[in-house]
């Protein structure tokens, strides 16, 4: 009775090694570097040409947010998008610049946000954080975990400190993360 196990085993596994995979196998092929290089140059001069036309400004309709969540916004509005739950941003602020982030808090329960820069002595703030509703909190210092009562678009506003006599400017890093 064993060896019949055996052997009917032994017989499955022998016929099964013997069939063909069903997924295809890639062949090694040739590659030009020739035509690799020729066509890196065409593309290069192809995109240099457009950047030079009009034609090739961005759609920016895919990461609008649909204008009936958005108030009245000024002109120097970002908007952020979070992935995984952060939301981050490198960018310049100019002197005498507010800059507005805007952000969908979804489900989250609190806000974290922090501000970094590469000058120490940057007067840069969180100047406020505006919900839902219209109602303002601020100002905060570089980093803050804010509580979100109601969930939906909020705004950050950014300005250079108003106990600094000079407008400050210059590049940071923005990082919002949604906490739930």
């Amino acid at each position: 009775m064993r060896s019949v196990v055996l052997l009917s085993i032994f017989a499955s596994m022998f016929i099964s090694c013997q069939m063909e995979p069903k997924t295809p196998v890639a062949q090694p092929q040739d590659f030009d570097h020739k035509a690799y290089a020729d066509n890196l140059k065409n593309s290069k001069r192809n995109l240099s040409s457009n950047l030079q036309t009009e034609e090739s400004l961005v759609d920016t309709s895919e990461f609008a947010v649909p204008e009936k969540q958005l108030p009245n916004l000024p002109a120097d509005t970002i908007f952020l998008k979070a992935i995984y739950g952060v939301a981050r941003i490198d960018t310049a602020k100019l002197a005498n610049q507010k800059l507005v982030f805007v952000l969908n808090t979804d489900t989250a329960r609190h806000l974290e946000i922090n501000l970094s820069t590469q000058d120490s002595l940057a007067a840069l703030q969180i100047d406020q954080i505006i919900d839902e509703n219209g109602n303002a909190s601020g100002p905060f210092e570089k980093s803050v975990r804010f509580p979100i009562e109601k969930q939906g678009i909020h705004r950050i506003i950014l300005d250079a400190s108003s106990t600094q006599n000079d407008r400050w400017q210059g590049s940071f890093q923005l990082e919002a993360k949604l906490i739930w």
